[in-house]
């Protein structure tokens, strides 16, 4: 009876674990939050993310595997840098980061009213 019990316990805490750590990455347009900015820094991040940080902003951003899937930093760099950029982005919320994360994954970023990159 107590090694049943231990091994449901166990089951529940490994099922909480995974389900407080899911990120659902179909996020629709209207549930996306916006920023708009002027990006100062474009670089490579993460698990070769490529990262956007706009001036005033406290939150960086990313396209996850960015440079994976072809995106390159420099002709980023010379295409957007100092340039204006609309960000749409998910806010997702994790155990290993229970007050939020400073970077947000992007959705999809638009610059000079053309889509740089999208998820939509």
């Amino acid at each position: 009876m107590k090694q049943t019990t231990i091994f449901l316990l166990l089951g529940l805490a490994v099922f909480a674990l995974f389900a407080f750590t899911y990120k659902n990455t179909d996020v629709p347009k209207s549930d996306s939050r916006l920023a708009k900015g002027i990006v100062n820094v474009i670089k490579e991040g993460g698990a070769q993310d490529v990262v956007f940080e706009l001036e005033g902003k406290q939150q960086s951003f990313y396209i996850n595997r960015g440079v994976e899937y072809g995106f390159d930093i420099h002709a980023l760099e010379k295409e957007m840098l100092a340039e204006e950029v609309v960000i749409y982005y998910a806010d997702e919320w994790s155990l290993f980061a229970p007050f939020g994360s400073n970077a947000k994954p992007i959705r999809e970023i638009i610059c000079d009213n053309r889509v740089v990159y999208s998820e939509y």
